[in-house]
């Protein structure tokens, strides 16, 4: 450990002593912000917390995220305020510190995440004593993680240019029908449009079953094997007596926040499908599936199954609504080249998106070492700058 630096136990540093009770019903509104667990719950006509403080979540999700406060506030016993400090602490250092050993690991995992002094009071913290070496690593740590939250931003803004890029170009090769375009619903076009088994049905290992998918299981144009069920072999038979996926086949998702994402199936096994996702068999001699496939992931479609879910809770997509669709497609031929197109335009789209979304990445794991490089006592304004 770098000279200045000590080690101490989290209880020999200082105190940590929950706020007041106060229900949603008992506040009343006023100026004053009510903190809660770490994050605003509303606010109050009184305060009972002022000055500079650093305040802790105690209790749910947000448990353990430390918090620099320096305005009036009521503190309610869903969070604790540090108390009684044995050392000099700059405050924004404090919490940097406090947030980097993840307090919220410590919870007792129940209905709500809970951490208590019992349980953080061994945690060993590293600092230095000087203030104003603790001020000099705030004034580093600021500079670089404000410059990384600029590249941050400008990276995400870049990755959702590029994702609306797709869907603009996806839009015109819809909308700009040619010569010898045909429309009709896709019930006149696809030989069966039908959803999953509507029932919940017993899940059986691995070793005896047969792969049951659902609408999780059909994300961004294809399907998604990162994570499914299985169910016997013999309620598979069931299923599949009549409406049995095969490759060509498309799913596409019906229920929930993804709702409305369509994939063709590619796959060398078996597998039922749950009610939250449709199941659609294109006539072969009308519709190429990748064609379907990218109509159905085109923005205007989207925007149409959009105003067609039945639910006001839960999205949900009705089979009937789906059939109804109206589709506009040309020759067999013609929609070859258009899919080629698309997977060419779509390919370079999703490398671009790739490059992105490592460097997000990169972000984070840079400013994790830019924290282990501070509380280890390594960090200087060269390292950060090099």
């Amino acid at each position: 450990m770098n000279q200045g630096w000590v080690s101490k136990k989290l209880k020999d540093c200082f105190k940590l002593k929950s706020g007041d009770g106060l229900t949603a019903k008992n506040m009343i509104p006023g100026d004053y912000p009510v903190f809660g667990g770490n994050s605003q719950t509303g606010t109050h006509n009184t305060f009972n917390l002022s000055g500079d403080n650093i305040i802790i979540g105690r209790v749910g999700a947000l448990c353990g995220n430390a918090r620099h406060i320096t305005e009036n506030i009521w503190l309610t016993d869903n969070a604790f305020k540090i108390m009684d400090k044995k050392y000099e602490f700059d405050n924004n250092f404090l919490t940097y510190l406090l947030n980097y050993n993840n307090l919220r690991s410590f919870a007792r995992q129940a209905a709500q995440p809970v951490i208590s002094n019992s349980s953080l009071k061994d945690l060993e913290l590293d600092f230095p004593t000087d203030v104003e070496e603790q001020k000099r690593i705030v004034a580093i740590l600021d500079q670089a993680f404000a410059d990384l939250e600029q590249v941050r931003a400008k990276t995400e803004q870049n990755l959702k240019n590029a994702r609306e890029l797709f869907d603009s170009y996806l839009q015109q090769v819809f909308s700009q029908k040619g010569d010898g375009w045909l429309e009709s619903t896709l019930d006149d076009s696809c030989n069966l449009i039908t959803c999953g088994v509507a029932a919940t049905p017993k899940y059986v290992d691995k070793e005896e079953g047969i792969a049951f998918l659902s609408a999780q299981n059909v994300k961004k144009s294809k399907i998604d094997l990162s994570k499914y069920r299985y169910i016997s072999k013999e309620h598979h038979a069931h299923l599949t007596k009549n409406n049995k996926p095969q490759n060509g086949d498309l799913l596409y998702s019906r229920v929930g926040a993804g709702f409305g994402e369509a994939a063709v199936i590619e796959l060398d096994f078996e597998f039922s499908v749950y009610v939250s996702v449709t199941l659609i068999k294109p006539i072969k001699e009308k519709l190429n599936s990748h064609f379907l496939k990218w109509f159905l992931n085109s923005p205007e479609t989207k925007a149409v199954a959009k105003a067609s879910i039945s639910s006001s809770g839960v999205p949900n997509l009705n089979v009937k609504s789906v059939r109804a669709f109206f589709i506009a497609y040309p020759s067999l031929a013609e929609q070859e080249k258009i899919v080629n197109q698309i997977d060419l335009v779509n390919d370079l789209n999703l490398k671009v998106q790739d490059i992105y979304t490592k460097k997000l990445e990169a972000i984070g794991v840079l400013k994790k070492s830019i924290l282990q490089k501070a509380f280890s006592g390594e960090l200087t304004l060269q390292q950060t700058n090099s």
